[in-house]
């Protein structure tokens, strides 16, 4: 009997203990850290939403160890023992601080996007302007096919990086922005050389141009002046400007003509030697002018060294009609759509002044 009793109160005592150990566990165990985690979860979502990933790559990636640290340490204390304290003090420490972290993130990544913005608006637009400024002038420059190139490829980037950033991908506008910069840059640099090279003939022209104005009020006569960049022909009466009509040049006109199949527009003063009606002429009229003349001709003798034996200097330059095309297509020559033709053939005669030059306006003025 007795020993059944110590038997009963050896068991009780040993339920009591489990009981107590079981009831100590449960008083003093930590819940999961659900909600910590769960914010640090959102918080680094926010980030990557505000791609703080692109624009604040460390302080992301600070705030993705520190959630990795807290999601380890949830599972290294998971898998203990159930009669062994689980301790989530680490796990909450690391969410908290990767929360805070990714709230940092977020806060560098916008004030970055928002001074990146303005940097590649200002950027964009100054690229657009110079676009703007140089484009209209360089459809009408003969120039190489590889500066052409260049130049149309960053046009095309230009748009693309202007679309980047309306869509808000300010890492690939950034790409497409350089790329065109750089493209603009070089073939607007090329041209702006290559025309400094042809106006250097600028006070020639001027006072060419001049002295043939001059000369028609002093003689109250006729005169014709043509600006070959502004790709036009005036008509002075008496020294006024009576007349101006758009014309169409030889494709190769930079640059005054050198030899026969060159593609120039010849540069000078000149006189008309035949008036033809359409019958005398493969277009629909013609004015004839007496090119080559001694300036021509001096210049062609002074180059024959640099020409092939068979290159001549050339003839029949003439100001012509069935212009309209929309391009530089004559093979030296001016040409006019037909109506303009029929009122410059109102005041035109034998021996009238006819001036030919690159530009009545300065460089400096045209690319301002």
């Amino acid at each position: 009997m007795r020993r059944k009793r110590k038997l009963t109160l050896w068991v009780l005592s040993i339920f009591i203990i489990i009981g107590a150990v079981a009831l100590y566990l449960f008083l003093t165990k930590q819940p999961a850290p659900l909600t910590e985690t769960a914010v640090a979860r959102e918080a680094l979502s926010r980030a990557k939403n505000s791609k703080a990933d692109i624009y604040a790559k460390e302080s992301f990636a600070k705030a993705e160890c520190l959630y990795d640290s807290a999601m380890n340490c949830w599972k290294r204390e998971n898998r203990k023992q159930f009669y062994k304290r689980r301790d989530y003090t680490k796990v909450k420490t690391f969410a908290t601080l990767s929360a805070q972290e990714s709230q940092l993130a977020v806060a560098a990544a916008l004030k970055k996007v928002n001074n990146f913005q303005v940097e590649l608006k200002s950027k964009l637009e100054a690229a657009r302007n110079m676009f703007n400024k140089y484009n209209s002038i360089f459809g009408d420059v003969p120039i190489p096919d590889k500066i052409r190139n260049e130049n149309n490829r960053g046009q095309l980037l230009l748009n693309e990086a202007e679309l980047a950033y309306k869509n808000e991908q300010f890492v690939a506008c950034t790409q497409k922005a350089q790329e065109a910069e750089a493209l603009l840059g070089r073939s607007y640099q090329y041209l702006k050389i290559h025309l400094q090279q042809y106006f250097n003939s600028y006070s020639t022209w001027k006072r060419q141009a001049e002295e043939t104005i001059n000369q028609s009020r002093a003689r109250r006569s006729n005169a014709i002046v043509v600006d070959k960049f502004a790709r036009k022909c005036y008509l002075y009466q008496a020294g006024n400007l009576k007349h101006q009509f758009t014309v169409e040049l030889g494709p190769n006109w930079i640059g005054d003509k050198n030899h026969k199949g060159d593609k120039r527009t010849p540069e000078g003063q000149y006189k008309v030697t035949a008036i033809k009606s359409s019958n005398r002429t493969k277009f629909y009229k013609a004015l004839l002018l007496n090119y080559p003349n001694a300036e021509d001709q001096a210049r062609f003798n002074a180059n024959r060294k640099n020409l092939p034996r068979y290159v001549g200097i050339g003839n029949l330059i003439e100001i012509h009609g069935d212009g309209g095309k929309q391009g530089d297509w004559t093979d030296g020559c001016v040409a006019l759509v037909n109506s303009d033709i029929d009122i410059l053939f109102r005041y035109a005669s034998i021996n009238m002044p006819v001036t030919i030059v690159g530009s009545l306006r300065p460089l400096s003025e045209i690319l301002n």
